[in-house]
């Protein structure tokens, strides 16, 4: 009678360890006009799925943990922050975004430089404050969707 006894508290306690790590694996953040949603699956990858739950977009980064993630205010656009597994390269947070219009994750570091704070900050409509590694070249105050305009100008050309 023990060992049965044992047996189904062992059995219970590993289902509510399996469930409370699953559980934390995932952290969601819906956009502010409640369209789209980002889930996080730690510690690397990273789903925007629309209103109707449809997965629209997916991407993993590889030897990357996503840090800080938020929607800008207008929901046009998902940011995340990285750090690097491991520690090296601490000088440096390789930043993404998601573009609603697009429907592509794109690197902000490819854009503005090299990203050098996971901590970042966004106000509306699509302003974001961050610390990148050369500011002589390039503002910290970006508008996402005005630097995105920029560069389609120039492929046009």
């Amino acid at each position: 009678m023990s060992i049965k006894r044992n047996y189904c508290i062992l059995v219970l306690s590993l289902l509510l360890f399996v469930t409370s790590v699953t559980a934390a694996e995932l952290r969601s953040y819906p956009s502010p006009n409640r369209l789209f949603e980002a889930v996080v699956e730690v510690p690397n990858i990273i789903k925007i799925f629309d209103y109707k739950k449809k997965l629209v977009c997916s991407k993993q980064l590889s030897g990357l943990e996503i840090f800080n993630a938020k929607w800008t205010p207008d929901s046009n656009y998902f940011v995340f922050s990285n750090l690097y597994v491991g520690g090296h390269m601490p000088w440096h947070s390789p930043t993404y975004f998601y573009s609603v219009k697009d429907n592509k994750i794109l690197s902000l570091d490819a854009l503005i430089g090299q990203v050098t704070s996971a901590d970042f900050k966004l106000s509306f409509p699509d302003l974001i404050k961050t610390e990148i590694q050369d500011p002589k070249n390039h503002k910290n105050n970006i508008r996402i969707n005005e630097m995105l305009s920029r560069i389609e100008k120039r492929l046009r050309k």
